[in-house]
């Protein structure tokens, strides 16, 4: 009986040795699988803040044109509101006289 008892001995002890080993390579890849994961977190968060920095330059251009159209148009309205100086030149035409107005008409129409 003692040789059975030494064997299972031998025995529990060798398979505590073997959980021993894999418990330790188990802790050793999550360790690498932490940092790994912290180094991909880190990655996606330089690109999430590119991303997010070029997403604000391309706002602030598209404000910026928006703003050059905006007052191009507001030009182009008062332009065609406006009184040109070619009307002095045209016939005395009901038609054109229509086109046209009239200074005072048009400095009316500005304010």
């Amino acid at each position: 009986m003692q040789t059975q008892g030494f064997v299972a001995l031998v025995s529990i002890s060798a398979s505590l040795l073997v959980v021993g080993i894999m418990l330790e390579r188990r802790k050793g890849m999550s360790h690498l699988y932490k940092e790994l994961e912290t180094a991909d977190l880190e990655t996606k968060a330089e690109e999430l803040a590119g991303k997010e920095h070029e997403h604000t330059e391309i706002e602030a251009n598209l404000k910026s044109e928006h703003d050059a159209w905006n007052q191009e148009i507001a030009n182009l309205r008062a332009q065609a509101t406006g009184y040109r100086q070619i009307c002095d030149f045209v016939k005395d035409d009901p038609t054109v006289k229509k086109m046209c107005g009239t200074k005072q008409e048009t400095l009316l129409r500005r304010r």
